[in-house]
């Protein structure tokens, strides 16, 4: 009898049964691995996954408000590899098979594809879990020395099911609700990761396009050559001029504070920092990031991209510094051996910072890497090898000098820094060589003054203009998503920020084919299309707040310390009062023309700037008042008012740009469904957004 192991890509397959069987094993008829006590498969990523709504019910297939929510007393599945799924199958069900081993990537979701293949296959047979954050070879022999029983890992698979059912439950019941609603006939497409992702951009976009800027000055001082700043800022011109000098220039160096600063080497790539390092030096997308270094992946170039694991584990050092003369001797002409020989390896090793995969390095396979390969591979192949050399590089020290000084009783002051050291900032400089890239400016001016009275060479009051935001990049939007809500997780939850490393550059993308989102050059940058959909869908699904709680409590799930069926029951709830509050909105009429509305028309003075609102109409039809100079905007069909089952007319907008507050009539109360009036004060943020409070009722 033997035991059938599932790795989740051929790759691991083929290390798992090379580490156990050397070469004595053959590929059976249906393309796995066999040998002496084990068949080892793969899979290719999901091979199962969530039936579409018109899979439980017919009258699902048109999209209609009174059929929401959709919420399946239980979820279906459907092959989505159904010819690898098929052959996987016939393996589970062979005679000679006793028992099957998971041995699919260490996390959440490796835990669920294995799960629902075994689900699937209607498999009973007994289950081990094979546990790895190393694809060593002995790392591998000792996994399988110490195979875990497989209900360890239940709860596990809890939390990545309601991962999966959550998403879904959302995706498909919000897209239809808003779209239905606000659509137009055009599906909204809204999703718990993409959606704030998108209001990130239009956050961001907005901020920038609000900027008013401001002119400020300082005071300066000319010694010894060097020009020392007032720590002060003069916001008026005329204040700033208004020193009376006398003939004689005396300041007073009244500070000297010099100290060493040591730079820690640049960390190993996972894909994220990958990503934001080819779009910064290089101008690659994320998508095409990805692409690139899965094609070295498969040409056992590089170790699998898709993690997010910033370092190695321990059994992998020994093989390093052969790994790193290996670079040197590849892309650094004149290098010798016996130059890498002192190399502390422990400062990119870190068993319990690796997760499912560790850091991105490059394979010994580097030294004969065919001629063949794109430039474009190339030129990533060089960013992962070199950042390992860096990685492992000395420290950079830096000499920071701050000098201050009075002059007239006025604060002023100088800061220089220069570099004593070049550690691995010396292989950055090859790297940069190598990519034909100019190494970025330096302004190094080493500064030395004494205590005391010094001559003051001139005086001078310098214009200074205060500087918007700027636009995302896909390197600054990467970290953005990396980082969201992340100060409000908890330490050991698996997934933080939006998406995953490895889905991240899909969602950019989605956003961009969909039209929600436009590349102008490195910029990323909201359309009208992406601004409508932003303005019509509630803060709860625009905000980031969601996949933090989701993170927060699958944490819990995970650990057996929060209920899978709470979860799911809190979701469906969310979704039925998304229904209930919105499906009380009538859809949109057709867009109107400017026959409808008419469209210039002064309502007022724009809260944020003072310039002239007016009213317009979006691509889409909406009917909106907004400002000529900067983002404030006001729409016919805010989310607010909707609720309230009311449209912002234009005289109602002019109230609220008068007093900031409207009196609303004709409410109805939930609990007694008496009518009511109210008052309701609008509040506009930094960022132009408005906020709403009922401040009276009666």
């Amino acid at each position: 009898m033997k035991k059938l192991v599932i790795a989740e890509k051929n790759s691991v397959a083929t290390s798992i049964v090379k580490a156990l069987y050397g070469n004595n094993y053959i590929k059976n008829s249906d393309g796995f691995y066999e040998a002496e006590d084990y068949v080892v498969a793969f899979a290719s990523g999901h091979l199962v996954g969530l039936c579409p709504p018109d899979a439980y019910d017919d009258n699902y297939k048109k999209w209609q408000i009174e059929t929401l929510p959709i919420i399946p007393k239980e979820m279906k599945y459907i092959p989505i590899g159904k010819n690898l799924l098929k052959l996987l199958c016939n393996q589970i069900k062979r005679n000679d098979i006793n028992s099957l081993v998971c041995a699919t990537d260490a996390g959440r979701e490796g835990e669920l594809i294995f799960r629902l293949i075994y689900i699937y296959a209607k498999c009973k047979k007994p289950v081990e879990r094979l546990w790895l954050s190393s694809m060593e070879d002995e790392a591998i022999r000792e996994g399988f020395r110490n195979l875990k029983p497989s209900y360890l890992y239940d709860n596990l698979y809890l939390a990545a099911k309601c991962r999966q059912d959550a998403d879904w439950l959302v995706g498909m019941n919000a897209t239809r609700l808003f779209s239905i609603i606000y659509g137009k006939g055009t599906p909204l497409k809204v999703g718990r990761v993409r959606t704030p992702t998108l209001n990130l951009i239009n956050t961001r976009d907005s901020e920038i396009n609000s900027f008013q800027p401001q002119k400020y000055y300082h005071r300066n001082i000319i010694i010894n050559g060097i020009k020392f700043k007032s720590e002060k800022k003069y916001s008026d011109y005329a204040e700033a001029k208004n020193l009376e000098l006398e003939s004689s220039l005396i300041a007073d160096i009244t500070d000297i504070e010099m100290k060493n600063k040591a730079l820690l080497s640049p960390k190993l790539f996972d894909l994220t920092l990958l990503q934001r390092t080819a779009n910064k030096l290089l101008g690659y997308t994320a998508n095409q990031t990805l692409d690139i270094v899965q094609s070295l992946y498969e040409k056992k170039l590089v170790t699998y991209p898709r993690t997010d694991s910033n370092y190695i584990t321990h059994d992998m050092s020994a093989k390093i510094p052969e790994l790193v003369n290996l670079i040197y001797i590849k892309f650094i002409p004149g290098f010798t051996q016996t130059e890498s020989t002192n190399i502390d390896v422990s400062v990119i090793v870190d068993d319990k910072r690796v997760t499912d995969h560790h850091a991105i390095i490059p394979t010994v396979n580097i030294v004969t890497y065919s001629k063949k390969l794109s430039q474009e591979e190339i030129n990533i192949l060089k960013l992962i090898s070199f950042r390992l050399a860096e990685a492992l590089g000395d420290r950079l020290i830096q000499q920071y000098t701050k000098v201050s000084a009075i002059f007239y009783n006025d604060n002023y002051s100088v800061s220089k820094t220069v570099i004593i050291s070049k550690g691995y900032k010396e292989i950055t400089e090859l790297l940069y060589k190598s990519l034909g890239l100019s190494l970025p400016e330096s302004d190094e001016i080493k500064i030395q003054f004494q205590k005391g009275k010094v001559d003051v060479e001139e005086f001078n009051i310098s214009e200074h203009i205060t500087k918007p935001l700027e636009y995302y990049t896909e390197d600054t939007l990467l970290k953005a998503m990396e980082h969201a809500g992340n100060k409000d997780m908890a330490e050991d939850v698996e997934r933080k920020g939006l998406g995953t490393s490895a889905t991240r550059a899909s969602i950019i993308e989605a956003l961009v084919n969909d039209g929600y989102v436009e590349r102008k050059k490195k910029k990323l940058q909201i359309t009208e299309k992406g601004k409508g959909v932003i303005a019509v869908l509630p803060e709860a699904v625009k905000s980031v707040q969601m996949t933090v709680d989701w993170e927060n409590k699958l944490s819990e799930v995970s650990k057996g310390h929060y209920s899978a069926d709470n979860f799911i029951c809190e979701i469906k709830q969310l979704i039925s009062n998304w229904v209930k509050i919105y499906s009380s909105i009538t859809p949109l009429p057709t867009a109107p023309t400017q026959s409808n509305i008419e469209v210039g028309v002064s309502v007022g003075n724009c809260p944020c700037c003072g310039n002239q609102v007016t009213s317009k109409l979006t691509a889409r039809g909406y009917v909106y008042y907004g400002c000529s100079k900067c983002n404030f905007k006001l729409y016919e069909n805010d989310f607010y008012f909707a609720k309230l089952g009311k449209k912002l007319t234009k005289e109602a907008v002019q109230s609220l740009l008068y007093s900031g507050k409207i009196r609303v009539t004709g409410l109805v109360s939930k609990k007694t469904k008496r009518k009511y009036s109210a008052i309701v004060k609008m509040t506009v943020d930094s960022n132009c957004s408005t906020h709403y409070e009922m401040i009276y009722n009666n």
